[in-house]
């Protein structure tokens, strides 16, 4: 017995398994702070450690002074340690995801593979499948499946926990990863060092103990878990304020669509009776209208531009409502004559309206509800404009103009929109569109812009400041 303490190297896998007592205690009393599976890990470590040195001390000291089946049984126990501990590994690496039905697939696929590893284990106590010691020569006897126990199979669950990690990296921080990474390497590189030098250097468990003592001050202390929790917490935080909002954003520019839709129709039908009808009365009940109209939309504008805390400027409190700028326009009307354009809306009633605005200035407008119907129409006949609406069912302003890209060459394309804003504007002009004009639509702002566009003027600062 003194012989072999002298000549073993056993003091480091009994200096690992003291140290690894120190770390035990402080878990077990400080249990709130870690996750479970890495406490269970721990402590397997640790007894794995501590059964190592007893059973090389009871092995290589204590032969012919105890029964061979305890020497076996040691050794047994042994062997089957470092297969449960890569097994409690994967398991632990597998707390750190979302609970999926895959998640929870591999882990019966791993509980297989240790069952089917325990059973050799096993029958080693009572045939020698996997170790021996022969008290006589004092040598250790390995059986057929020493290393498919020892090391392979045990090795292969820890790769397979390695692979884990890289697969599912968006599961982890970067400090997560880098620990989890050493951890392997340490266990790997111990491995590698008990594979080579057997019995008379034993430090593989002394690696696991290295390994989970880098887990703890990397990414398992208290501290750290508290400040991951408080990271956590605040990353939720930031995510709700985007959802919310992404939400507010998404609300407002509905709400925005869905009130300018209904003002569009309302005070353009109003102008194409102001046009057509010269009755004083009349004229004095349309003229209240488009005031009260546009009063209304510059209120609806104040509102969403409060409510977004942006600075925007109101369609309708630049539009000026005289006659002198209509008559700018008649000016502009004797150019459209033989020229044609195309109004894609997905409501009639708007498209009614664009038709009676043009009517009377020399253009031919074509109409039609949809974009599929738009392709149709361009691939026919070549069009001089087309307006565009943006908020279409199936195939939207921006998908169908796209679509008519090939066709319509330099052809130019106004956007019709509910939306407003800067941000609208920006992906409008991005997009490729040659201007935009935004709803309820006024004429002379239509006159403007379709007026720059076909000039090849810049349509774009018409776009916002009429």
């Amino acid at each position: 017995m003194e012989n072999f303490l002298v000549e073993s190297n056993i003091y480091f896998e009994a200096t690992a398994a003291v140290f690894g007592l120190v770390l035990c205690v402080f878990l077990f009393f400080d249990r709130g702070e870690t996750r479970f599976e890495y406490r269970i890990l721990t402590y397997a470590c640790v007894l794995s450690a501590i059964i190592d040195v007893v059973t090389m001390i009871v092995t290589q000291g204590m032969a012919g002074h105890v029964p061979h089946f305890l020497i076996r049984f040691l050794n047994t126990v042994n062997y089957m340690s470092f297969g449960y501990i890569a097994y409690l590994l994967i398991l632990y690496i597998f707390s750190y995801y979302q609970p999926t039905q895959a998640v929870h697939l591999l882990k019966k696929v791993f509980l297989v593979i240790i069952v089917l590893f325990t059973i050799p284990v096993i029958l080693n106590l009572f045939f020698p499948l996997v170790v021996d010691y022969d008290e006589e020569h004092k040598v250790y006897v390995h059986g057929p499946l020493q290393l498919t126990i020892g090391y392979v199979i045990p090795l292969f669950i820890v790769t397979c926990a390695f692979i884990s990690i890289i697969v599912h990296k968006k599961e982890f921080s970067r400090k997560q990863r880098a620990a989890l990474y050493i951890t392997y390497v340490l266990v790997l590189f111990s491995c590698a060092l008990q594979a080579v030098y057997g019995a008379r250097f034993p430090v593989a468990y002394c690696g696991a103990i290295l390994g989970v003592y880098n887990l703890f001050f990397s990414i398992e202390s208290p501290d750290y878990r508290r400040l991951s929790e408080l990271i956590l917490e605040r990353q939720q935080a930031q995510a709700k304020t985007e959802e919310a909002r992404t939400a507010k954003k998404e609300f407002f520019a509905s709400m925005t669509h869905e009130i300018r839709t209904p003002m569009n129709a309302i005070l353009g039908m109003n102008q194409i009776i102001q046009s057509s009808d010269q009755d004083p009365l009349i004229l004095a009940l349309t003229e209240k209208i488009d005031r009260d109209g546009n009063e209304l939309l510059s209120f609806v504008n104040s509102v969403l531009d409060q409510a977004k805390k942006e600075q925007k400027s109101s369609p309708s409190a630049s539009i000026s409502s005289g006659r002198e700028q209509e008559s700018k326009m008649e000016v502009k009307k004797l150019t459209y004559r033989n020229m044609s354009v195309l109004c894609v809306d997905d409501t009639p009633m708007n498209l009614r309206v664009l038709e009676g605005i043009m009517r009377g200035t020399g253009l031919e407008v074509v109409s039609v509800l949809s974009g599929e119907e738009a392709i149709s129409k361009a691939r026919m006949r070549d069009f001089d404009c087309i307006f565009l609406d943006h908020q279409m069912p199936q195939m939207d302003g921006i998908e169908t103009f796209h679509a008519l890209k090939p066709m319509i060459r330099s052809t130019p394309v106004i956007m019709m929109t509910g939306n407003s804003g800067v941000e609208c504007m920006e992906l409008y002009r991005a997009e490729g569109f040659s201007a935009y004009i935004e709803k309820p639509i006024r004429r002379e702002k239509l006159f403007a812009v379709l007026s720059l566009v076909m000039e090849g003027g810049n349509a774009w600062s018409a776009s916002t400041s009429i």
